[in-house]
């Protein structure tokens, strides 16, 4: 089958499925709501307080925080998506079915874009609700189009590290803890300014914070939609993405076919229970 045939059936199963489970759905719906609802009311507790701790954005706590949350499903995708996979195929046991598939790749590959579209559904969502909703000050300047090469390059290089997590998984992390994804998901979001600008943390603070591709594209993504800012105020940022990209990925998916192929060779890719 060919690449374009398996996506569209893979897409089409899981639109399928996800359409299904209507309760799910709406739940989803209102813990969505609910969670955008609990920065408001944080940012109307703590009024001029916290409104001066992004006054460098130019917007008010509430926006500032909804791009964040926002953005960061992208984030949490490219990290976790890949052992969460692996994960599932190996406590499922058609781990060896599918390495014995001519279209294993095509499979992940398909997976993966499903994750991408549900993810950019949900970040559409958080904008809509955020902004008529609770009334966020957004701006749509003519480069915001720019997005989508942060976005693209933050999944990129965040795959890297999801990769890296599968790899570890595969040489024997097999329990519930995979310490690469749960490391960069603690620092993400305790340094990368998911929540609180990186500019009124301590300095060794910050400084790790730049080993991160999450700070880039959350600032990335900020300037633009918050401050409407230009191109060459962004390029840096892609730069930065970019070479993130060159040394995550590749290194990731070296790692993880290294991995997969040796646990081919010692047989512990079936979990006997």
């Amino acid at each position: 089958m060919r690449l374009l045939d398996i996506l569209y059936i893979n897409t089409l199963r899981s639109l399928k499925l996800w359409l299904r489970f209507r309760v799910s759905f709406a739940t989803s719906i209102v813990a969505m709501i609910a969670n955008i609802a609990i920065f408001f009311f944080l940012g109307m507790a703590f009024g001029n307080a916290a409104n001066s701790a992004v006054a460098i954005y130019g917007t008010t706590f509430f926006s500032f925080v909804l791009v964040g949350i926002a953005f960061n499903q992208y984030a949490l995708m490219a990290v976790n998506d890949y052992l969460r996979i692996i994960r599932t195929a190996y406590f499922s046991n058609w781990m060896e079915i599918l390495l014995s598939s001519r279209t294993m790749g095509y499979y992940l590959l398909s997976t993966i874009v499903w994750s991408f579209i549900l993810t950019t559904f949900n970040l559409i969502l958080y904008l809509v609700f955020g902004v008529f909703l609770f009334g966020a000050n957004l701006i749509f300047p003519p480069n915001w189009w720019m997005i989508f090469v942060i976005l693209f390059l933050t999944i990129i290089s965040l795959s890297g590290i999801g990769l890296l997590g599968a790899a570890v998984f595969l040489r024997g992390a097999k329990g519930d803890l995979e310490p690469i994804t749960w490391l960069t998901g603690i620092f993400a979001a305790l340094v990368a300014g998911v929540y609180y600008p990186i500019e009124k943390l301590p300095a060794i603070v910050q400084t790790i914070s730049k080993f991160l591709p999450h700070t880039y594209a959350l600032r990335g993504v900020r300037l633009i939609l918050l401050q409407g800012a230009g191109g060459g105020e962004i390029f840096s940022i892609i730069v930065y993405l970019a070479l993130f990209s060159i040394v995550l990925f590749p290194l990731g998916y070296f790692l993880f076919i290294k991995s997969l192929k040796k646990a081919e060779r010692e047989g512990t890719l079936v979990r006997w229970a």
